[in-house]
């Protein structure tokens, strides 16, 4: 059915669009062409909506630039760099680390989160604390490097109670990441998952907001966006899960308890409370800034 005096359809529609878009980059003031690339843009709606043939274009379109955001030619000439240039440079710190990779929980950890809890812990410095995980049996804690600061010793406090003092062992400022050594032999490591998380994934922060006595306690939230910081370069996990001061170090699951994440920074409003955008160092970046890497074994 189409309106009487537009002609416009009016009925709903579905099916599928495939678009290929020709960008060109001109200047002004060279008066002239820079650049020209092709990209392509797709989308389908299997169900019927109003509108729907233009919602479709629309998406395709948005896929299409999308593409040419990504291309590293157009970036450079709209910035005057390179993508290499914009990053700072990450060197590792210490020798190469080879770990055990613990195996990844295929179950979901709402069952059993009692796995996940027993590998968390509290950092206490001072007066004052932020949380980490284990990440081997024998005792290596990730957490921030702005929780430990520049204390060689720590406290580390277990989830049961039991506490123990930690050394700092390596430290990588502009990532914000640190590791940790506790004397023990049989903890439970948090399996790592180095591939990267999608937006709108579920993820858990778990940590110790606030006080001591609020250890491992688990908020839930979706993967907002992957961001870039501006001035860096680095990469962050932008998530609306709620964390707080205290939270810092501690650990971001996936919906399985596989660490995906470290949880460094949060942002807040006016009155000082959580805004819903937090955010979260992928743990691929923060192992390769600690110079470890997992055993294929």
């Amino acid at each position: 059915m189409h309106d009487f005096w537009t002609g416009r359809y009016e009925g709903t529609e579905n099916g599928e669009v495939w678009m290929e878009v020709e960008w060109t980059v001109y200047s002004p003031l060279e008066k002239k062409s820079l650049m020209q690339v092709t990209t392509t843009g797709y989308q389908k709606s299997v169900a019927e909506k109003n509108e729907g043939f233009a919602t479709m274009v629309f998406e395709a379109f948005a896929g299409a630039a999308e593409e040419l955001g990504a291309d590293s030619d157009f970036y450079a000439i709209v910035t005057g760099r390179s993508v290499k240039d914009k990053l700072v440079e990450q060197k590792s710190v210490g020798s190469e680390m080879i770990i055990p990779a613990v195996e990844n929980y295929v179950t979901s950890f709402v069952e059993r989160p009692q796995r996940v809890v027993d590998s968390a812990v509290t950092i206490r410095v001072g007066t004052g604390h932020g949380s980490g995980f284990l990440i081997t049996k024998d005792g290596y804690i990730i957490t921030n490097q702005h929780v430990v600061g520049e204390s060689k010793k720590v406290a580390v406090v277990f989830s049961n109670g039991f506490e123990l003092y930690g050394d700092v062992i390596r430290k990588h400022a502009t990532r914000d990441v640190a590791l940790i050594k506790v004397n023990l032999n049989s903890a439970r490591p948090l399996p790592i998952r180095i591939a990267g998380v999608k937006v709108l994934e579920s993820v858990y922060p778990v940590g110790t907001p606030y006080l001591q006595e609020r250890q491992a306690t688990i908020t839930k939230g979706v993967v907002s966006a992957l961001r870039e910081d501006e001035n860096t370069g680095l990469h962050l996990i932008q998530a609306d899960a709620d964390i707080q001061p205290g939270n810092s170090g501690g650990a971001l699951v996936d919906e399985n308890g596989n660490v995906v994440g470290v949880s460094v920074s949060g942002m807040s409003g006016p009155g000082g409370g959580s805004i819903g955008m937090n955010y979260f160092i992928p743990i691929k970046e923060a192992l390769g800034a600690l110079n470890i890497r997992l055993s294929s074994n």
